[in-house]
């Protein structure tokens, strides 16, 4: 192979390694490009609170934590409610209960899916 035979392998061979550099980047780009936005992610919330009010008619609980913030969450229909081990209806929370939460919320509104009596005025 004389040296413009040479020189020309390898104008070629970092022609075609560019362009695939190109395609690979087209694709990714393009990928991106297509994939949906999302407008706001659920977060998750677990927390210990005290119960300020209760509205059982349409499942509203108002907490507030340690940071003295009260948050109003939506208690859902599937939740689990537990006082110890011992499963309990949302009617039988009380005002001034110690009680711990789980569930989501996505900056404007909470839902509620587990709620634990942790100590109540009787206890």
């Amino acid at each position: 192979m004389n040296l413009e035979q040479n020189r020309l392998a390898r104008i070629t061979a970092l022609g075609l390694s560019t362009l695939g550099l190109a395609v690979l980047l087209g694709v990714v780009l393009a990928d991106g490009a297509f994939a949906q936005v999302r407008e706001r992610e659920r977060g998750n919330i677990a927390v210990t609170a005290d119960v300020v009010e209760i509205d059982v008619e349409n499942r509203k609980v108002k907490i507030k934590g340690e940071t003295e913030d009260i948050m109003e969450y939506t208690v859902a229909e599937s939740a689990t409610i537990l006082r110890g081990s011992t499963p309990i209806q949302l009617t039988e929370i009380q005002k001034g209960w110690n009680i711990t939460v789980q569930g989501h919320h996505d900056g404007t509104s909470g839902t509620l899916t587990y709620i634990k009596v942790m100590k109540a005025p009787e206890d």
